[in-house]
This record gives C-alpha cells, sequence and structure tokens, in this order.
C-alpha cells in the first residue's frame, strides 16, 4: 500500500528519531541520528530538546547519546485494555 504525504511533517520527523533511537539499542548521538534519519543536525536537535523535555528520551550522563526514557517505556509497557 502507496503512503502519501504525512499529515504532520514535525510528528513524522519526531517518529523517525525515537524509532532510530529504538533500533539503535544503546542510544544514539545527534551525528548519528541525522545519518539514519536523513534529517538536518539542527532539525534533530530541535526534536531531542522537545522528546527529553517531555521525558519521551534520555540522555546518557557524558556520552551525549540519547535513550528512550521513562515517559516512553511506561507508554510501551501500559495495558491498552
Amino acid at each position: 500500500m502507496e503512503q502519501g504525504p504525512p499529515a504532520s511533517r514535525t510528528l513524522d520527523r519526531g517518529i523517525r528519531v525515537v524509532e532510530a533511537i529504538a533500533a539503535a539499542g544503546d542510544g544514539a548521538t545527534v551525528a548519528e541520528l541525522s545519518r539514519f534519519t536523513g534529517l538536518d543536525r539542527a532539525v534533530i536537535a530541535r526534536l531531542l530538546d522537545t522528546l527529553s523535555d517531555r521525558c519521551w528520551l534520555v540522555r546518557g550522563p557524558g556520552d551525549q547519546r540519547y535513550r528512550l526514557g521513562p515517559t516512553l517505556l511506561a507508554l510501551v509497557g501500559s495495558d491498552p485494555t
């Protein structure tokens, strides 16, 4: 099935970043995320700031790698029923 353009480009980019971090296993840096997603580093940095502010992502102490955060992990672990 062919997909058209996303209804929200910003949301689509944020989801792509989260998916790239999840696929990386041990987190990812801004440079790695730029390579994985094809997005500009400045765009990635803004998305990371917002996702981190909401605790969807966390940055490792001293290593500059972003990982899935407690809010996102709680959503994944919640029972939708």
